[in-house]
């Protein structure tokens, strides 16, 4: 596993981790986002580089580099100024404009190798990390108590697979599922790997436990970008495995157990028990820990007539 230290550029990966970890912080109130994200930047003398120019403006110049190869390399720059702007407005913006940042990371391999974002994420994942263990702790045991609070009929319902028995259903689902596959296709023939990797993952994981005529051309997708960019594959299982997990903790944080255990169901039903998958063994925990409430519940027989 590659080390802060050593980047000389921010997998993809990494920054969305992140992305998703400052969602989750900035629902966790003011006292946890400031000790975890704020403190940290300030910490990190941003608030020298104070900047005439707020942070939508800094965001607007950033978009319009972000479309011009002879300004790409000013992205980095002008990003850190816009985090050290946003130190002095709200929490708000401060989220938003590292949310902002990791996004241009994700999209362009030039900002993801500048010496700004290599900076950025170094200053901000450790305490990022560390919040996010914590946070896990916390959520794994709210998972236990509400399922343990959730009457047994209720369980079996939320448990249960949605069905689509429904003739209407299953051509509804059919067709949501073929104009997602031609964004894929337009996004593959532009050759744009960032929104071509979202777009996959955004398929597999509402469609791919649905057995549908069109994966074998979604596989032969993936086959080739892999080809043509090693590594694409892991990226974007990293990618599904990272969106999985915050669906998950997302429905612990808004006790919507349907959302939890569906996310939980469709990342076994996609890596099958791989254990060099992303969040294998923090996922595992809850799926072992809802066998265990089921098993308490004596409602294996019944899930399975």
């Amino acid at each position: 596993m590659q080390t802060i230290e050593s980047y000389s550029s921010i997998p993809v990966n990494v920054a969305e981790e992140l992305i998703r970890i400052i969602r989750m912080l900035a629902r966790s109130g003011k006292k946890f986002f400031r000790q975890y994200l704020t403190q940290s930047i300030y910490q990190a003398n941003y608030k020298r580089l104070y900047s005439l120019e707020k942070t939508s403006k800094l965001m607007d110049r950033i978009k319009e580099a972000m479309n011009d190869p002879a300004k790409i390399h000013t992205v980095g720059p002008i990003a850190k100024r816009m985090i050290a702007q946003a130190l002095t407005e709200s929490d708000s913006a401060l989220g938003d404009a590292c949310i902002f940042f990791l996004e241009k990371i994700i999209a362009n391999p030039i900002v993801a190798s500048s010496k700004e974002a290599i900076e950025f994420v170094k200053v901000i994942k450790p305490p990022l990390k560390e919040f996010q263990k914590l946070y896990e702790v916390q959520n794994k045991k709210i998972f236990e108590e509400l399922l343990l609070a959730t009457g047994k009929e209720d369980l079996k319902r939320l448990i249960q697979p949605v069905e689509l028995d429904k003739h209407g259903k299953k051509i509804q689902v059919s067709q949501e599922a073929k104009l997602l596959l031609e964004r894929i296709k337009v996004a593959q023939k532009a050759r744009d790997i960032a929104k071509c990797r979202k777009l996959l993952a955004t398929y597999l994981i509402k469609y791919g436990d649905k057995n549908l005529e069109d994966r074998k051309i979604v596989d032969s997708i993936i086959e080739a970008f892999d080809k043509s960019h090693p590594n694409f594959k892991k990226e974007l299982n990293d990618f599904i495995a990272i969106q999985l997990h915050y669906q998950i903790i997302q429905g612990i944080v808004e006790k919507n157990l349907k959302k939890s255990i569906t996310a939980i169901s469709k990342y076994a039903h996609i890596f099958r028990g791989d254990p060099n998958i992303k969040f294998y063994h923090e996922i595992d925990e809850f799926e072992k820990k809802l066998y265990e409430i089921i098993e308490k519940k004596n409602l294996w027989r019944e899930l399975k007539e």
